[in-house]
């Protein structure tokens, strides 16, 4: 029953853009078991019997709580969408510090601006040619190319669960999926869902791997590159900041939602 209970807060940190389920998992004392058991995975009949009753607990714990605040989720992005955005970047921004405070081999070096600098204008350039994050995108994204894309995000969001202070969500927002896959889930979207199940699973299987590899062997380029990407995000979110009440709403909105994730992720 615990598992299910931590799984669920885990889930609501996921599906909220710039919370992290990673530090959640941090919080509640189960990261450091959850990345044995992933990385413990093969095909192995042992390596199962070992893992999968963590893994299916914590996973339908995960499941809960994305079906049960999806709704929310998707009403807030419809009816606020210039405070929502507001809101989600801040908790981006609440998010960087985080990263940066885990890393190592952090002091700055050229190679290492060089990295952050090619990741945000990697992601400075897609915003520039993606749309904004609305909730009304489903139908787009039924074809071939959209799932095709749903898939690929899936995959690189499922990977970024694994780091502490980097939020899936977050991801998913950054590629353009997020508010698709919010009204997927809350619309039981069966063929959007398929491929993202697909997609989630093996990216957790397979990329946490990689990031750990990565983490391990180039801690500091890996920590500059998703600063990178999360900095990269900042012009997809950009609500406006009128000088009206508005613009000041705005404003305060980003101040919360920065000490939000702050203070909540630091572990």
């Amino acid at each position: 029953m615990k598992l299910l209970l931590y799984g669920a807060l885990i889930g609501v940190a996921n599906i909220i853009p710039g919370l992290s389920g990673g530090s959640m998992a941090v919080i509640l004392g189960v990261y450091n078991r959850l990345i044995s058991a992933i990385s413990g995975l093969s095909f192995s009949v042992q390596s199962w019997r070992d893992n999968s009753g963590f893994l299916i607990q914590l996973g339908a714990g995960v499941l809960i709580g994305v079906l049960c605040f999806s709704h929310v989720i998707e009403w807030v992005l419809t009816q606020f969408p210039g405070g929502s955005y507001a809101f989600f970047l801040g908790l981006i921004l609440g998010g960087v510090p985080l990263v940066y405070q885990m890393g190592t081999h952090m002091a700055v070096t050229f190679k290492k601006v060089a990295v952050f600098l090619v990741f945000l204008g990697l992601l400075v350039v897609f915003s520039m040619f993606s749309g904004t994050l609305s909730v009304s995108l489903l139908d787009e994204y039924q074809g071939g190319i959209g799932l095709l894309w749903i898939f690929v995000s899936g995959v690189i969001a499922a990977g970024t669960m694994v780091l502490p202070g980097v939020s899936g969500s977050m991801m998913l927002v950054v590629l353009g999926t997020y508010g698709v896959i919010i009204q997927a889930v809350s619309n039981f979207h069966w063929t959007i869902l398929s491929v993202l199940g697909v997609s989630v699973i093996l990216g957790i299987v397979l990329m946490s791997r990689l990031i750990k590899g990565c983490l391990t062997q180039f801690p500091g380029y890996t920590y500059y590159a998703l600063i990178g990407l999360m900095m990269g995000s900042i012009p997809m979110l950009w609500p406006g900041f009128p000088v009206n009440w508005v613009g000041i709403m705005h404003l305060s909105l980003v101040v919360v939602g920065a000490g939000t994730c702050y203070y909540t992720c630091r572990s």
